[in-house]
């Protein structure tokens, strides 16, 4: 009996998932993604079935090769995950938030596949890339992969704030921090190879953006019009907790907000938090103060007795909030910038508001005793 079909039937007693049987199912497109990955040679004019058996000998030893570079992109999830698969027979079930962009991720590099294995999707590693898979991880240096997922957060955190920036300001805001010179590939490689995994970071040809703006390029064209204000600066450690997924910056203004849902509007503590959330990514995404004060008009069913009321938390809250349009600064800090200036000609009040409300322009003080009579 021959070591290849010694190999098969060994496999197939374990209940593993064979390299031949993982690629056979797959299309020509699916199969040849995978070879480019793997910078398999020669096989470009091969048919289908070909193609499948140059696979099955050749990508072992392509992997091998190629994973050190693969690696040196990853962040601690996907290492991780590798590590558990080699570990368990190649075997790893699927989390809840398991994504079909996961499952295509590790299918294209061609060391993982989506199966079902005693009533229960998982994702499977081909038992003979198993030792090749081992071999790669003995020799990684974790203390890279730690930086990778440090820096990935750090990027989204910069998203939170910005809401889209070139690529090449990426790099900019990327030099900032000493610590990321120790990256071991390229800031846009790591960046590109994490978007193919996940869809929580927006990327085009030329911006990396926040996942749900349709639109980027306005964002850094408001941007541009700004060329004397440099990007507001934040700590790594600011960045990193930005960049956690459902982060809310729930600042003083935001408590102030959810304190004033809750005693004057009765409304319990999970929705007027919510409110308060969707009011703060509305302002750092280009929302009006008017547009604003529709927005909980609508949501809460106000009068306009009722809206009054509440308006100068609301002003509070959007001259605290940083924008995207900004820079990530919030309009607060830029007026207090403007005051040390004396600027001629001070801004309208954007809404009707009484003598003792919060003045809008972000001072802190009554209206009454701070932009009132430069109007008169």
């Amino acid at each position: 009996m021959s070591v290849r079909l010694e190999q098969a039937r060994t496999i197939q007693q374990q209940g593993a998932l064979s390299l031949r049987d993982a690629l056979g199912e797959l299309s020509k497109d699916a199969l040849t993604t995978i070879r480019k990955n793997a910078s398999v040679k020669n096989v470009s004019k091969l048919n289908r079935e070909q193609l499948v058996d140059a696979l099955v000998e050749q990508l072992p030893q392509s992997l091998s090769d190629e994973l050190p570079t693969l690696l040196a992109m990853m962040d601690e999830e996907r290492v991780t995950l590798l590590e558990h698969a080699a570990a368990k027979n190649g075997l790893v079930a699927l989390g809840e938030g398991w994504t079909e962009l996961m499952t295509q991720y590790w299918q294209e590099l061609g060391l993982l596949f989506k199966r079902t294995s005693d009533q229960r999707e998982v994702m499977a590693m081909p038992v003979e890339l198993i030792p090749v898979v081992k071999q790669q991880l003995s020799k990684l240096d974790r203390k890279h992969i730690a930086l990778n997922t440090t820096y990935l957060a750090v990027v989204k955190g910069m998203i939170y704030y910005y809401g889209a920036l070139t690529h090449e300001q990426v790099g900019d805001m990327t030099a900032r921090y000493p610590m990321f010179e120790q990256l071991q590939a390229p800031y846009m490689h790591i960046i590109i190879n994490y978007r193919h995994y996940r869809a929580d970071l927006g990327l085009n040809e030329s911006m990396v953006h926040h996942y749900a703006i349709p639109d980027p390029s306005l964002i850094v064209r408001e941007q541009s019009k700004r060329e004397d204000l440099s990007f507001a600066s934040f700590t790594v450690h600011q960045l990193q907790q930005a960049g956690k997924p459902h982060f809310t910056d729930r600042t003083e203004a935001h408590r102030l907000l959810v304190e004033a849902l809750m005693q004057q509007f009765k409304l319990p503590q999970f929705e007027a938090t919510v409110v308060a959330d969707q009011s703060e990514f509305g302002i750092r995404a280009g929302l009006q103060l008017q547009e604003l004060m529709e927005y909980v008009r609508r949501e809460l069913q106000l009068n306009d007795d009722h809206l009054q009321q509440l308006l100068p938390r609301l002003i509070i809250m959007f001259n605290n909030t940083p924008q995207w349009c900004l820079k990530g600064y919030c309009s607060a800090q830029l007026s207090k910038d403007a005051q040390a200036v004396k600027s001629e000609e001070p801004a309208k009040p954007p809404v009707q508001l009484g003598r003792n409300d919060v003045c809008y322009c972000g001072s802190g003080k009554k209206y009454k005793k701070c932009c009132m009579n430069k109007h008169y």
